[in-house]
């Protein structure tokens, strides 16, 4: 099914949507060339009007429009079963709180080997998984003082124990592209775009134009 490009506002975004934007400049060409795909930053809602995300300057809050306003666009992705919750929300945002207090940085290092790690990650997970159901392999903790944008993301739904412990030796954090997490439901369910311009079009080609929408999903579960 078609999507047909559905567009959002800024004032439709909720705590917990997940943000993946495509980018210009000299940094978002590097991360197309080593991921393949033109979403170069992620970042996750901390309410309906702010964000955080993990930058060249290390973990920031800002709003939503101006995070809006610096990308070409964004695809919104939303876990409705998760962030419906009050006691998620408030725990995702004291996780946020405690990156920005404890002022975590930009991982640097780690952006310029994630793809090299992410290919190591899957030739060893069953290595992984073995040694955590037999030997007590502990996952690595969200909590840390430096992420790369994506992996903020997942730290979050892990640190907020949406991703459990077991689940957590797959969920690496420092493995996933900002890409990827639009393309496991667990980050969320497609809600559609936000342009930076009227005038500026989604290509036909993007990534997530041929996705069902939370919207289809949800009217679909109605009919059912």
């Amino acid at each position: 099914m078609c999507n047909n490009n559905p567009y959002i506002n800024c004032d439709q975004l909720k705590a917990g949507d997940v943000l993946l934007c495509v980018m210009s400049g000299e940094l978002a060409q590097q991360v197309e060339d080593a991921t393949g795909s033109k979403y170069s930053h992620s970042a996750i809602c901390y309410s309906s009007t702010e964000i955080v995300h993990a930058e060249s300057r290390g973990i920031k809050k800002m709003s939503t429009e101006i995070l809006a306003r610096g990308s070409n666009y964004i695809a919104v992705f939303r876990n409705p079963y998760v962030w419906n919750h009050p006691a998620y929300v408030a725990a995702l945002q004291n996780f946020l709180d405690r990156a920005v207090q404890n002022n975590a940085q930009y991982d640097v290092e780690s952006a310029e080997g994630l793809m090299e790690r992410r290919a190591d990650h899957q030739l060893t997970l069953l290595a992984k998984l073995h040694e955590h159901f037999l030997n007590g392999l502990e996952p690595e903790n969200p909590e840390k003082l430096k992420y790369i944008c994506s992996e903020l993301i997942v730290a979050c739904f892990a640190g907020v124990g949406f991703i459990k412990p077991d689940a957590r030796i797959v969920y690496q954090c420092n493995t996933f592209t900002p890409a990827d997490l639009g393309k496991d439901p667990t980050f969320g369910f497609f809600v559609g775009y936000i342009k930076r311009r009227h005038d500026i079009q989604i290509p036909n080609n993007d990534e997530f134009t041929k996705n069902v929408t939370l919207r289809e999903i949800q009217l679909a579960e109605l009919t059912a």
